[in-house]
């Protein structure tokens, strides 16, 4: 009785870390690229900025046209952000639709 018992527990014991590795889904094909996608628009985007910087700073401004410049290159980034945040979220929603009709059928 007691050999059974021990091998019951070590049985449980070896399976229990690969259900662990089974629970958590891996990003998906789409996931991936969207992640990419965002990382590469984000260095475009400042990539932008530095040169739109720089060529600014090669002209005299006023203080007023340069606190524009900085509030419109601040809102930029925060247009960028948001609209990231909204597809993931998005694309996020979309897969628990789905794991839900495929729960359902």
């Amino acid at each position: 009785m007691l050999k059974i018992l021990n091998v019951l527990i070590v049985a449980t014991w070896l399976v229990l870390p690969l259900a662990r590795l089974t629970a958590g889904s891996p990003p998906d094909q789409e996931t991936k690229q969207l992640k990419k996608r965002h990382k590469a628009q984000k260095r475009e985007a400042k990539q932008q900025q530095r040169a739109m910087h720089k060529v600014m700073a090669q002209h005299e401004q006023s203080s007023a046209s340069r606190a524009r410049f900085k509030n419109d290159m601040k809102m930029q980034r925060q247009m960028l952000r948001k609209s990231q945040k909204d597809e993931t979220r998005r694309v996020k929603d979309k897969h628990k639709t789905d794991k839900h009709l495929h729960s359902l059928s």
